[in-house]
């Protein structure tokens, strides 16, 4: 969806998706599992009511919200309803520093793993060369 139908086609197609009209938002919250906003409008795209409603005619299935307007595209007590899932930017931000923080982790276990075998080959590099250099000794 887009405030421009044509933009709407335009982004649709590049991703394999369908454009829908804006006037079909409600339509189409029944239908989805996972939306995402982000557009600059000034008031919320998304109400509490509407998605309210959209929850009760889904039955309670799960919805997730993605929202990556700035300002917020999605009323924040959206993320209190029932089987509501609603994530921003803000969320999103914290999940990437979590798993940049996990990677992180694993690459000093590596590091470390790593400095444990060169050490363990320079250690048997050093003996080697010094029984060659005992053997070439005893041999002269």
């Amino acid at each position: 969806m887009n405030r421009s139908p044509e933009r709407a086609e335009e982004i649709a197609s590049t991703y394999g998706a369908v454009s829908v009209p804006v006037s079909q938002l409600s339509a189409q919250l029944l239908e989805a599992d996972i939306a995402i906003t982000c557009s600059g409008a000034p008031s919320y795209v998304l109400r509490r009511d509407r998605v309210a409603e959209a929850m009760r005619l889904r039955r309670q299935r799960p919805l997730c919200l993605v929202d990556l307007g700035v300002p917020r595209n999605i009323e924040p007590t959206v993320g209190t309803l029932e089987n509501v899932y609603l994530f921003d930017v803000d969320d999103l931000q914290g999940l990437a520093d979590r798993n940049h923080h996990a990677r992180q982790q694993v690459v000093d276990a590596s590091e470390a793993i790593i400095d444990q075998k060169v050490d363990r080959f320079l250690a048997w590099w050093q003996r080697e060369r010094e029984r060659a250099e005992h053997l070439a000794g005893v041999l002269s």
